[in-house]
């Protein structure tokens, strides 16, 4: 990707560095004007400003280079200094940011529903910390961090299934996938794939494994991974991989 291309991730890491820098200065302001910021974990002013500039400094890096991995750290990392701020509601739509750049990096990745759960875990874990302030308070956001995850959680299964309006319209050998709602498990060995086409595509789909770390799993050249994929487009009616994608992600792929 170059450097002066604008891309939506790069847009995303300008605005996130802006905010982060920002909150960063006023943090600095207040600490050196004597202000005692409020916080939920005492004398955590430098803890949370440490975490500002790790942010800061990683946000800018992605202008450059932008990457949803790193971006999703750097939003949960602040989602959680922001409901330790006491600034709960910010600290709650963060970590839903960060959510959701989980989703776009690493869907459909057979460990994305560990990492969803360890990361609710630790998001319920933070939000625990404000039964300092008032059980009402606790209450409210834990209730509204719940809700806001199932309205999450649903929104994106419905448009994951109309990502077949994306998908190739024709495909050549298997037209009876055309027949299938999305959502319907579908083995791939039962599509016309050999053994190492299933493997390789299975890999390709859950583990988002690309030719070369095919290649180097399978103990195979670089050019028969390739030549493999070729075969499987002819057979799925695809052109190349990211039609690929489209075609099975809207249904349950088994080996």
């Amino acid at each position: 990707m170059k450097s002066n291309e604008i891309v939506m991730e790069r847009v995303v890491s300008i605005l996130a560095f802006t905010y982060v820098s920002v909150v960063l200065f006023g943090n600095f302001y207040l600490l050196n004007s004597g202000y005692i910021s409020k916080s939920l974990i005492p004398h955590s002013d430098y803890i949370i400003i440490g975490v500002h500039c790790i942010v800061s400094i990683g946000t800018f890096i992605n202008i450059f280079k932008p990457n949803l991995k790193n971006q999703f750290i750097y939003f949960q990392l602040e989602s959680i200094v922001s409901i330790l701020s006491c600034y709960e509601i910010l600290g709650i739509f963060l970590f839903y940011c960060s959510v959701a750049f989980l989703y776009i990096q690493f869907y459909p990745s057979k460990k994305i529903n560990i990492i969803t759960a360890i990361c609710f875990v630790l998001h319920i874990i933070s939000l625990s910390f404000t039964i300092v302030r008032g059980l009402e308070n606790f209450i409210i956001y834990i209730f509204s961090t719940i809700f806001i995850f199932s309205i999450f959680l649903y929104f994106f299964e419905v448009l994951r299934s109309k990502y077949s309006c994306f998908a190739p319209k024709l495909l050549t050998i298997n037209s009876n996938i055309s027949n299938l709602k999305p959502g319907t498990e579908i083995q791939l060995s039962s599509l016309g794939l050999t053994e190492r086409q299933v493997n390789f595509v299975y890999d390709f789909i859950y583990d988002n494994l690309n030719y070369s770390e095919l290649s180097s799993k399978y103990i195979v050249s670089l050019s028969t991974v390739k030549h493999e994929f070729t075969e499987i487009y002819k057979i799925l009616g695809v052109s190349k991989l990211d039609e690929l994608r489209l075609l099975l992600i809207q249904y349950k792929i088994t080996k």
